[in-house]
């Protein structure tokens, strides 16, 4: 016999709650009511360090070896389309990129290596294809470097108009149908862009986020701009429980977070990417606000009004501390450079004045790169966050093509410090967008790059490696609703804290994801 259910009317729930309130008027504060429950202040992504006990050694990295290995597989591959051309069209893409590395310090601060591979990865694939699918172009990859942080690339993007001006005298597979690349946003690729687009060249970017890139209708970039960026970092700040407010009250107690009340925004004058998504995050972040211009070095640069200098990291580390002690709830927003940020943390953790609580940190995926070869796996107290543009493999919400592309890139680079990275599926799946126009701008007469473009503006779709591709027709701004994912290093896998945009084609359905997700 099932029990009896007794039911409350709405009148009796309010002389209920009536009656807690009251109690808690008369009878003091320390009487909860009926529905109080304790906030959460457990801080977001978990408790653990960036590395633990066992995780403070550096993972290894042959930057040289790696690279030349990447380069020799796409000249490999380039012969094996070459085959091709003896009964259908093959045609050449062009990737621009940093200078090879020639040291071990260079390449944890650049993203050069995993964007090589998943461009290899997906060259591979289009061969493959070939052979049973007649449909597919099979592209060569020529991989010119053009400097570190790209700055020869202007001269090399002319020479490359030049070169296609004449290319009529050379063979039929070195016609070049597309640019790739363009892995990060500086003055001069903003003004490279500018030139290849003015010659009509169709452009697929990779990771270059600034808004200001977008200097042409013959440019796609791939990546959410540092507009939504901006907003997305600003919303969690403000709303999610990041920095460490108390000690634990006991050795297994959690520590206790509050959100950021205020930020310390550090940005690097002079430099685009840093300069973008600084000002943005600042329009965003509602709460306090404090800029701090870091350029190392002693060649001297504005300072705009009503914000600090630095010109060293000691420097920096006193600003910082002082921000921190005058604002507990304060994280750093940062927006330099990578090799900046591996400097500061080192002088923070040298100078150790302000790290009892631990520091809370909230960058781009500028900082992926550094902070997956170990180098702050000895800084416990460092709380980083930053964001990527692939969810974490381990994460239940990958889509299955996700996971694929995980398996398929660890079963090649096993020993990969970079394979929670996005470098890597960024690049496979914007090359995937690049080849599949020319594929559908293919006809019987061969690939014309004005076709090409067509086939961009028409719109292209797919299920990718970062989850659902879909670029809108006749706009030539990033993919709709592009993932964008904020994670938390720790000595484990990366935790993805926020998952935004079609991470999967379900979630690429969803009109509203809610804060901090903002539209």
């Amino acid at each position: 016999m099932q029990p009896r259910k007794f039911l409350m009317g709405w009148r009796a729930v309010t002389a209920v709650e009536v009656a807690a309130l009251t109690a808690v008027l008369v009878g003091g504060a320390t009487a909860p009511s009926l529905w109080d429950t304790p906030p959460d202040t457990r801080c977001v992504g978990g408790d653990r360090p960036v590395a633990a006990d066992g995780q403070n050694k550096r993972v290894e990295v042959r930057p040289m070896e790696w690279y030349q290995d990447v380069l020799r597989r796409i000249k490999k591959q380039n012969g094996q389309a070459e085959k091709y051309a003896k009964d259908r069209a093959v045609r050449t893409v062009v990737l621009f990129e940093s200078d090879p590395p020639t040291d071990a310090e260079d390449t944890i601060f650049d993203g050069s290596i995993p964007e090589l591979r998943g461009v290899a990865l997906w060259q591979q694939q289009l061969i493959d294809d070939a052979a049973s699918d007649s449909s597919r172009v099979p592209l060569r990859v020529e991989v010119r470097p053009v400097g570190a942080g790209f700055h020869k690339v202007v001269p090399a993007v002319r020479d490359l108009i030049q070169e296609v001006e004449r290319e009529d005298s050379g063979a039929e597979y070195e016609k070049i149908v597309g640019v790739l690349g363009f892995a990060q946003s500086t003055n001069e690729t903003r003004e490279a862009v500018g030139l290849l687009g003015g010659s009509g060249m169709p452009i697929v970017g990779t990771t270059a986020t600034a808004d200001e890139m977008q200097r042409s209708e013959n440019y796609w970039p791939f990546t959410p701009d540092n507009s939504k960026e901006a907003r997305v970092e600003a919303a969690f700040a403000a709303r999610s429980h990041i920095v460490v407010k108390a000690e634990r009250t006991e050795p297994n107690a959690p520590m206790e977070c509050a959100p950021a009340r205020n930020a310390v925004i550090v940005r690097t004058p002079g430099d685009l990417y840093s300069e973008s998504l600084a000002d943005k995050f600042h329009q965003s972040f509602r709460g306090d606000r404090t800029v701090i211009n870091f350029r190392q070095g002693s060649q001297p640069f504005p300072t705009p009004p009503g914000t600090q200098k630095s010109t060293t990291a000691d420097q920096l580390v006193g600003q910082v501390c002082q921000a921190l002690q005058a604002e507990p709830d304060t994280a750093v927003f940062w927006t330099a450079r990578a090799r900046d940020f591996t400097a500061f943390v080192r002088a923070m953790d040298a100078n150790g004045t302000c790290t009892e609580k631990g520091l809370t940190v909230l960058g781009g995926n500028e900082l992926t790169n550094v902070a997956l070869t170990g180098q702050f796996a000895d800084k416990p107290w460092l709380r980083l966050y930053h964001s990527a543009h692939r969810m974490p493999e381990g994460d239940e919400r990958a889509s299955q093509k996700t996971q694929q592309f995980v398996r398929l890139y660890n079963g090649n680079y096993p020993r990969d410090p970079w394979r929670q990275d996005g470098h890597s599926a960024v690049s496979y799946d914007a090359f995937h967008v690049l080849s599949r126009a020319v594929d559908e701008a293919h006809t019987g007469n061969g690939v014309r790059r004005e076709s090409v473009v067509t086939a961009l503006k028409n719109g292209i779709s797919f299920d990718g490696a970062t989850g659902f591709i879909q670029f809108s027709e006749f706009s030539s701004g990033p993919p709709v609703n592009k993932t964008l994912v904020i994670l938390r290093q720790s000595d484990g896998e990366p935790t993805a804290v926020v998952a935004c945009g079609a991470y999967s084609q379900k979630a690429g359905k969803e009109k509203n994801q809610g804060p901090p997700c903002v539209d």
